[in-house]
């Protein structure tokens, strides 16, 4: 009669466990973590002592804030890959009244059109570090970019044309080739600026390319600062 009175009780405690909601820490927990680390959760849900309770949150915010730092990772790696790139490709030498003139090509090597863009160079003797040089040449190209916006969209693959003696930090410096042939070590060292549909920021290739004054030819183009 014992063993035949307890056994409708045993039943009905069985039943109990299995119809019993699961708790909200569970459900958070299932939702990010493995199945089997799920699948254990469940095996020792209502018999978890308060400390392992704890443990369980602290899994469940480490794995909550591993699934987010790798969708950020992974959204700034997608808007690096679509982004707008712009650099200078070549420069040619053609003559002009002044003996030479240097024309840059630049191009949008990135997947999507720049929202602004603003080119700024000189040509200087870079016979000392031209590091220094070109970062306030960026700063001066970003200072316009953020005060007058200058919007110009340059479409992937496209190329734009810049004379040097265009430039503005150039334009109104007296320019011929034996200027530039009496320069020990004379370079074209410019910025570009320019802003994506990604980001606030400004972007910036900074460069320099030295010229063989005897020669009118130019050298090959140095990216020296670049974001």
């Amino acid at each position: 009669m014992a063993a035949d009175s307890n056994e409708p009780a045993e039943n009905t405690t069985s039943a109990a466990q299995a119809g019993s909601p699961t708790p909200s820490w569970i459900r958070r927990f299932c939702s990010w973590v493995p199945h089997f680390l799920c699948r254990a959760a469940h095996s020792i849900r209502d018999d978890l002592p308060h400390y392992l309770t704890a443990l369980f949150t602290l899994l469940l915010a480490f794995f909550a804030y591993k699934a987010w730092n790798e969708a950020t990772n992974n959204t700034r790696e997608l808007k690096d890959e679509q982004r707008p790139w712009v650099a200078p490709v070549n420069i040619f030498v053609t003559p002009d009244g002044n003996g030479v003139a240097f024309i840059q090509i630049f191009k949008n090597v990135g997947h999507t059109p720049t929202k602004t863009l603003y080119i700024d160079g000189t040509i200087i003797d870079i016979s000392h570090s031209t590091s220094d040089i070109i970062q306030q040449m960026c700063k001066k190209t970003d200072k316009v970019l953020e005060n007058e916006k200058q919007p110009f969209s340059l479409i992937p693959e496209s190329d734009w044309e810049l004379d040097v003696n265009k430039m503005p930090s150039q334009k109104d410096k007296p320019f011929n080739i034996k200027t530039v042939e009496a320069m020990e070590d004379p370079a074209i060292i410019g910025c570009v600026s320019y802003h994506s549909p990604f980001d606030q920021m400004a972007h910036h290739t900074g460069y320099h390319a030295r010229i063989k004054a005897g020669e009118r030819t130019v050298e090959f183009i140095y990216s020296a600062y670049a974001n």
